[in-house]
């Protein structure tokens, strides 16, 4: 479960959301509570082979239920938490970045491509840092520790950047 996130004045995140996966990391069901625009909402979408159903509605009134196609191989990724970059990478190296870059679909845009990482060292914190990029549109950059763990993620064009606790410095 991923804790608060706020993005703004228009939207933030409440209560908690889930993500539940496979054991191949593929998304079984993502439920979050939100405001959007000052009214509360509660998304719930649940992934089956080929679609996602996916059911959005106000606190207020009933559900509108969709179904839109996802690939059976797609990953998850909400809009800028490392949580779901971390899921993103995972999912990467054990599609084989190790030996290169891996490009896998995404639920809700096209693809994201994870490039092959380089080493960096900043002082006593040894990372890799890889490049990633969203449609071919949206780069940026990760810092990803020796145990695998998300260390930092920059998006310039969103100018975001998220950091872990106690790395900071790090890709600086």
């Amino acid at each position: 479960e991923i804790g608060a996130i706020n993005m703004g004045a228009a939207f933030a995140l409440a209560d908690t959301t889930r993500i539940t996966l496979d054991r191949d990391l593929h998304p079984r069901e993502f439920v979050t509570r939100a405001v959007a625009n000052g009214q509360r909402v509660q998304v719930r979408i649940v992934f089956e082979p080929g679609r996602a159903l996916v059911d959005l509605h106000p606190d207020s009134v009933g559900a509108a239920l969709d179904t839109t196609a996802c690939d059976d191989g797609a990953v998850l990724v909400p809009n800028n938490t490392l949580t779901a970059i971390q899921l993103a990478y995972m999912t990467a190296v054990r599609r084989g970045l190790a030996h290169g870059d891996v490009t896998m679909p995404v639920y809700g845009s096209r693809t994201i491509t994870i490039a092959r990482g380089v080493p960096e060292t900043r002082g006593a914190l040894h990372a890799w840092r890889f490049a990633i990029n969203i449609n071919n549109a949206v780069g940026g950059s990760m810092w990803v520790d020796d145990r695998g763990r998300l260390l930092k993620v920059v998006w310039p064009l969103q100018n975001a950047e998220l950091v872990r606790d106690g790395v900071e410095g790090v890709g600086s």
